[in-house]
C-alpha cells in the first residue's frame, strides 16, 4: 500500500453498478488496469454450388466491455466496508426465486464509469449481463489483517468482469441518423468543445494539404530511401 496510491484513489472517478435484484446502486474508486469495448458483426454465411464467395446473411452486432480496476481500503472499517458492497454485486449473479424457489427474474446488472460506460438514455446505466467476477485480493501488495472478531479483512482487490451488453433503444440507423445519439456520445461520449481539424467542402482541399505528390530527393538514376530520415 503506497501513500501516491491512496492520494490519487481520493479524486479518482467512481465505477457504479445498479443491482436490479435489490434495487441497489454500489460504487468504487476506479483505478484501472485495462477496460476493452469489444464490438463484433455476426454473419450467417453459406456456400453454394457454383458460386466462388460465400453468401453471407446479417444476424446482428453484438457488444461486449471487458474491464478490471482495482480497489484500496485504506483501514479496516472501509475494507469491511467495500467488502459488504462486493459480497452485494457477486450475489447479483444469481437470479430472485418466488416463493416456491422457480427462477423468476434473470441476473441482469447495470454499469456506468463516467462517458466510457454508459448509456444515453434512462439513468445513464449501460445494462446487460455479466460473465463472471473474478475477485483477486492483492495478498503480495498490501497483505491482510484481522478484525477483533477473528475475521480476515482484505485491504486490496483486483476486480474483473465482462459485460455482454443490452441496449436499451436499439442501436442501428434510421432516416438520416444513428438511433443512439451521434459520433460524439457513442460508443464513448466527448465533450462539445473538442476542437477538429477543418474539412474541405465537396470538390474541394482540405487547408495545410498539397494536392501534388512530392516529388523526392534523390540523384537521377538514383532509388529514394523508404522509411528512412
Amino acid at each position: 500500500m503506497t501513500t501516491q496510491f491512496l492520494d490519487r484513489q481520493s479524486t479518482l472517478k467512481q465505477i457504479e453498478f445498479f443491482l436490479p435484484q435489490i434495487g441497489e446502486t454500489i460504487n468504487f474508486p476506479a483505478f484501472l488496469d485495462s477496460i476493452s469495448d469489444n464490438f463484433t458483426a455476426n454473419w450467417d454465411s453459406k456456400q453454394y454450388y457454383g458460386v466462388q464467395d460465400s453468401i453471407g446473411h446479417f444476424v446482428g452486432t453484438s457488444r461486449k466491455i471487458d474491464c478490471s480496476f482495482k480497489i484500496m481500503a485504506q483501514k479496516e472499517d472501509e475494507s469491511i466496508d467495500y467488502q459488504v458492497q462486493l459480497n452485494k454485486l457477486v450475489q447479483s449473479l444469481y437470479p430472485r426465486f418466488n416463493s416456491k424457489t422457480v427462477p423468476k427474474s434473470s441476473p441482469i446488472i447495470g454499469v456506468k464509469f463516467e462517458n466510457v460506460i454508459h448509456d444515453n438514455s434512462r439513468n445513464g446505466f449501460l445494462y446487460g449481463w455479466l460473465d463472471g467476477i473474478n475477485l483477486a485480493p492483492n495478498i503480495s501488495e498490501s497483505g491482510y489483517g484481522q478484525t477483533g472478531g477473528g475475521y480476515v479483512a482484505f485491504y486490496s482487490w483486483t476486480l474483473s468482469f465482462s459485460l455482454n451488453v443490452i441496449h436499451v433503444n436499439r442501436p442501428g440507423f434510421k432516416n438520416n441518423g444513428f438511433t443512439l445519439g451521434n459520433a460524439s456520445n457513442f460508443p464513448v461520449a466527448v465533450p462539445d468543445r473538442v476542437s477538429r481539424p477543418p474539412i474541405a467542402s465537396a470538390g474541394g482541399t482540405p487547408p495545410s494539404v498539397n494536392p501534388r505528390t512530392p516529388r523526392p530527393n534523390v540523384a537521377p538514376g538514383a532509388r529514394p530511401t523508404v522509411g528512412r530520415t
